[in-house]
């Protein structure tokens, strides 16, 4: 199979190379892990942003892990874990609104549905959490708390591991801000 090549202009129209969709692809994703640059392709800027697991986000993980029958007589049964609906969440929890970020971590996962044209779509606030997000809510994991997220997609995750007990012993001063660009 031919590779497809086309052209970059690097700093004007004198200088310009071959490249390919791959090497490109690889370019700025290497370029995303250093902070971001142009767009080798269409000169766009492009960065990631950092994600990191709050106190209000592990709420909500524990909330819906309360909510989702996942956890019976002090057993864990992921594979009974139920979706919840966060409309029917109490009004702190419901306000926070962070739960879609922890799908960067794996802990939770959207519930879909599919359309008579086979197309799937996202049913709006619910959510499930995953065997890896009981885990984590209820202290018998640690993980990488930071995300680099590009495009809805982990590309990486950074810092040192975190329990769930790590989280709430944070300080407040600046914790529950941390969307960063």
């Amino acid at each position: 199979m031919q590779q497809e090549r086309f052209s970059i202009l690097d700093g004007g129209l004198e200088q310009s190379s071959l490249q390919t969709v791959e090497e490109a692809r690889r370019h700025l994703a290497d370029s995303l892990r250093a902070g971001g640059s142009e767009c080798p392709c269409c000169g766009a800027q492009v960065k990631p942003y950092r994600v990191t697991i709050t106190k209000n986000m592990l709420r909500e993980l524990r909330w819906a892990v309360d909510n989702s029958n996942a956890v019976v007589d002090g057993s864990i049964f992921p594979q009974q874990a139920k979706f919840v609906d966060f409309a029917d969440a109490p009004d702190d929890i419901r306000a926070s609104r962070t739960i879609s970020k922890l799908r960067y971590f794996g802990l939770v996962e959207k519930k879909l549905r599919i359309d008579l044209d086979g197309s799937e779509r996202e049913v709006q606030g619910c959510w499930r959490p995953t065997a890896k997000g009981i885990r984590f809510a209820l202290g018998m994991l640690s993980l990488r708390t930071r995300a680099l997220v590009f495009r809805g997609e982990t590309l990486d995750q950074l810092g040192e591991k975190e329990s769930a007990a790590d989280i709430m012993s944070r300080g407040t001063t600046g914790d529950e801000v941390r969307d960063e660009p």
